[in-house]
Parts: C-alpha cells; sequence; structure tokens
C-alpha cells in the first residue's frame, strides 16, 4: 500500500524529528496532505519543512496549526512557495504569525491555486487534440510537476 496521508498530531515532535520527515519527503511523490497539528514545530522546523516544499510536488495539504512558528518561520515558506506551485492549504492557525505575514502566505497559495487551474484547463485542450495510433517505442515526455525532462520508454 502507498501512503498519501500523514496524520502525526499531538505528537510532541521537535525539530529533530521534523528534519527526519522533512528529509523522508523531500522527494516523494504519493503523500498529498501532512498533518503536524499540536506539536513543537518552531521557526528551525518551519525552515525544514520550507526546504522539503522546494522540491516536494505532491503535497497539496499541510497542517501546522497550534506549534510555535513566528513571522521568521513564515517567511521561510513564502520563499519556498516561489520554489513549489503545488501546495494548496498551509494551515497555520494559533501560530505566533502576524496577520500581514498570513495574508501574504494566503495570496501565493492563491496563486498556486490558480495556476493549477489553467494547468489543468490546459491539459484539457491538448487531450482534445490527441491522436491514438501505433507508438512502437516512443518516448513519454512528462511534463509539469516541475521535474522537466523526465522521459519514460512507452512500450506497446
Amino acid at each position: 500500500r502507498t501512503i498519501t496521508y500523514m496524520a502525526l498530531s499531538h505528537n510532541k515532535i521537535d525539530t529533530a524529528g521534523i528534519r527526519a520527515l522533512a528529509d523522508s519527503l523531500k522527494y516523494n511523490n504519493t503523500v498529498v496532505a501532512f498533518y503536524l497539528y499540536l506539536n513543537q514545530v518552531t521557526d528551525e522546523g518551519a525552515r525544514e519543512i520550507a526546504e522539503m516544499l522546494k522540491t516536494n510536488c505532491s503535497l497539496r495539504y499541510i497542517n501546522l496549526g497550534s506549534n510555535h512558528i513566528t513571522d521568521i518561520g513564515a517567511a521561510y515558506f513564502l520563499e519556498a512557495l516561489q520554489h513549489n506551485d503545488t501546495l494548496l492549504d498551509l494551515e497555520l492557525k494559533q501560530n505566533y504569525i502576524s496577520h500581514e505575514e498570513m495574508g501574504r502566505i494566503k495570496k501565493a497559495l492563491e496563486d498556486n491555486t490558480d495556476n493549477l487551474k489553467r494547468d489543468e484547463q490546459r491539459y484539457k485542450e491538448m487531450a482534445k487534440n490527441v491522436k491514438f495510433g501505433n507508438w512502437n517505442r516512443s518516448k513519454l515526455m512528462v511534463i509539469g510537476q516541475g521535474r522537466a525532462g523526465k522521459s519514460a520508454t512507452v512500450r506497446s
């Protein structure tokens, strides 16, 4: 079985634990939701998660509510969202983050949502023009998700 949701709320996970989790998710492509509500995540833990977000392209939702994250940690997330266009929701309620920083994060996440909607429409348009036939040993280029250049051989 494949893990798609990691629910680790109420576990007193500290920076060392967050670092290990972030390292394991850096190149993971199956986990879409990561729940860390009510742990001991600080700005250092936020930095670890933000670094992971720069390469992870599967996470859509992260819940970091009721931790110890300040505007410093929020700044790490804002910087990471410049590199990640797949995260759609970052729950940060009941931390120590100003309304201004929360507004900036909300705007960055809204941009991600808009980008994904545009990509989905573009792929639907492209799919209308696909003609199926004998591919033999054609190359399939995987597009999107920030992993340009990945290819695979399709065997029929």
